[in-house]
C-alpha cells in the first residue's frame, strides 16, 4: 500500500483531471470499497447473515445447539472453557455473537479471568484499544458489584482489514483531487492529507469492529463473564433467539 500511496501523490501532482479519472476506473481496488463490508468476525465468521447460516457455521466449529433458559443456543468449547452462545438478530440478519461461560465462578476467579481476557487482547495484533480497562488485582468486585453496582467492561476493537483502509483512502483522495479539493496542495502536503485521510478511515473501520466483554452477576455470589462479537450496522431494533 505504501508504493500505491507513493504512485498517486506523483499522480496527483502531475497528473490532469482526465489522467485522475481513469485511475478511478481502472483499478479493480478502488471498487466497491465500503468500509461496510469489513465486519466484526467470531471464529473467522462474519457476523452478519441469516441466523440459520451463522448456526450451521459455528456448528461446523465444534458447538452444538442445545435448550437453556427456555430457548435454543449453542455450546461448545471457546478459548479452553465451555460457553454458551447466544445470536442476537434484527430483520433476519445476525448483529451480534454473545458468548458467556457454562458455569459461573466467584469473585476472585471471574477478577483473573477479566484480566486475563484484558491482557489476551490487548497483546493480540489482530485487535486494538482505546483504554486499558483491566481491574486492580485488590479490587473487591463482589462488594462493588453487589452494593455500589458497578459495572466492569472493556472494549476492543478487531484490526481492520490495511488494504480495504488503504483503498478507501486512495478513493476518497481522487475523488477530492477531481472536485479541485486538493489543487493547491504541494506534494509535501499531498502526503500530509493522504496520511491524515488513512488515519480517519482506519478510526472508522476500526470502530466498526467492536468486541467487548463483562462481568455478569450469577446466583449465590457467583459470576459469568460474557463476550460480545457486535455487528453495528445490523444493532437497531433487535430480537434474540436462536
Amino acid at each position: 500500500m505504501e508504493l500505491g500511496r507513493h504512485k498517486l501523490i506523483i499522480a496527483m501532482s502531475k497528473s490532469s483531471d482526465l489522467g485522475i479519472k481513469k485511475m478511478l476506473t481502472g483499478f479493480p481496488g478502488l471498487r466497491n470499497n465500503d468500509l461496510r463490508v469489513d465486519v466484526t468476525s467470531f471464529l473467522g465468521i462474519p457476523v452478519d447473515g441469516a441466523r440459520k447460516d451463522m448456526i450451521d457455521n459455528i456448528k461446523r466449529k465444534g458447538f452444538s445447539t442445545i435448550r437453556f433458559g427456555g430457548k435454543r443456543m449453542l455450546k461448545g468449547l471457546f478459548n479452553g472453557s465451555d460457553v454458551y452462545i447466544d445470536l442476537h438478530i434484527r430483520s433476519g440478519k445476525v448483529f451480534r455473537v454473545a458468548v458467556f461461560d457454562v458455569t459461573p465462578s466467584d469473585g476472585h476467579i471471574i477478577l483473573s479471568r477479566y484480566n486475563e481476557l484484558c491482557r489476551y487482547f490487548g497483546n493480540s495484533p489482530e485487535y486494538m484499544s482505546l483504554s486499558d480497562d483491566s481491574i486492580s488485582e485488590d479490587e473487591d468486585i463482589e462488594h462493588e458489584i453487589s452494593i455500589n453496582k458497578k459495572e466492569y467492561q472493556a472494549v476492543f476493537y478487531q484490526a481492520p482489514y490495511e488494504d480495504k483502509v488503504g483503498w478507501c483512502t486512495i478513493r476518497e483522495m481522487i475523488l477530492k483531487k477531481i472536485s479541485g479539493d486538493l489543487d493547491r496542495l504541494t506534494e509535501t502536503e499531498l502526503r500530509s492529507e493522504f496520511d491524515r485521510t488513512y488515519a480517519i478511515n482506519k478510526l472508522k473501520a476500526m470502530c466498526r469492529k467492536p468486541v467487548w466483554f463483562t462481568i455478569v452477576e450469577d446466583t449465590n455470589g457467583l459470576y459469568r463473564i460474557a463476550i460480545f462479537y457486535e455487528n453495528v450496522d445490523n444493532s437497531i431494533d433487535t430480537e434474540s433467539q436462536i
